[in-house]
């Protein structure tokens, strides 16, 4: 795919991975259908692990770049970041088709979007194809779901986390065929979260009633209590399954990323290092549990 600098795609060695320099110093890309999609390329020279961050509904790039507060501790790491744009919705902002009937869009097939937006910055250089983490808050954490429950994607991603997820009956209908029962999924929710409710909701599901759900998908056999991680985080983790299956639920949580500087309107984010997390296993010679970092 084009980029928006006109380079050169770079070539690629026999495992996959592009051979030229990174070459998109915080580029902005554009796909060939018009997506956009914002680049962070690692502290380094070279295709690195790689972080992909989707906004919330009526959300944009610089919003949850900012919200998130993944970028400079990232890159430091030695990962790149992605932030790529939904489509425009009349509220303002943009937003993802994650099959939610609320909190998204529809009519746009944005799991082929984000597709072809990781051909647009795998093409730089910069990235690991092989060493992708798909993330996403909100619509954006729904439209994770969504993209991991995808046939066509599977293996596409090294893990995937899901912040404050937006997910009803139509999000969990697509997920088929093992919801990427082979890709290690942590969800991080908020118990004061009034938008995406702990219990459920303005239309959604509860945050516990959906992962059981999914985590049978994925070939758990039960979900337990696990470990309480702090004095606000507590653990529910899937036994037997096909690849770690957790979902953190944070006491001081409200609707934002946990653990940042910035919340999402104002709003103070619940104490839990989520990033530290997310950093620490996307670093890893493999990918395994959040809740071991």
């Amino acid at each position: 795919p084009a980029v928006a600098s006109g380079d050169e795609p770079a070539t690629e060695t026999t495992s996959g991975v592009p051979s030229s320099p990174c070459d998109a110093p915080d580029a902005a890309l554009v796909t060939p259908s018009g997506r956009r999609i914002t680049l962070r390329p690692a502290d380094g020279d070279g295709a690195a692990p790689t972080l992909i961050v989707m906004h919330g509904f009526t959300g944009t790039t610089e919003g949850i770049e900012r919200v998130a507060d993944l970028t400079d501790a990232a890159n430091a790491a030695g990962l790149a970041v992605a932030y790529p744009e939904g489509t425009p919705v009349s509220p303002g902002g943009f937003g993802w088709n994650s099959g939610a009937a609320v909190f998204a869009t529809s009519g746009v097939d944005d799991v082929a979007a984000i597709a072809e937006m990781i051909d647009a910055i795998v093409a730089t250089g910069c990235v690991d194809p092989r060493r992708i983490t798909l993330t996403g808050e909100s619509n954006g954490g729904g439209m994770t779901l969504a993209a991991l429950c995808t046939p066509s994607q599977a293996g596409t991603f090294r893990s995937a986390v899901m912040v404050v997820p937006a997910v009803d009956r139509g999000v969990l209908d697509r997920c088929t065929g093992g919801a990427g029962a082979t890709t290690p999924l942590a969800v991080a929710v908020g118990a004061v979260d009034t938008t995406t409710p702990l219990d459920g909701g303005n239309g959604l599901l509860g945050q516990r009633e959906w992962f059981d759900e999914v985590a049978a998908l994925r070939g758990c056999t039960d979900v337990i209590d696990g470990a309480v991680l702090s004095a606000t985080v507590e653990a529910v983790v899937g036994v037997g399954c096909g690849a770690c299956t957790e979902l953190f639920i944070v006491a001081d949580g409200p609707h934002t990323w946990p653990g940042t500087r910035f919340g999402n309107a104002g709003s103070t984010p619940g104490t839990f290092d989520l990033n530290r997390r997310i950093i620490a296993d996307a670093s890893a010679p493999t990918a395994g549990c959040l809740s071991d970092h």
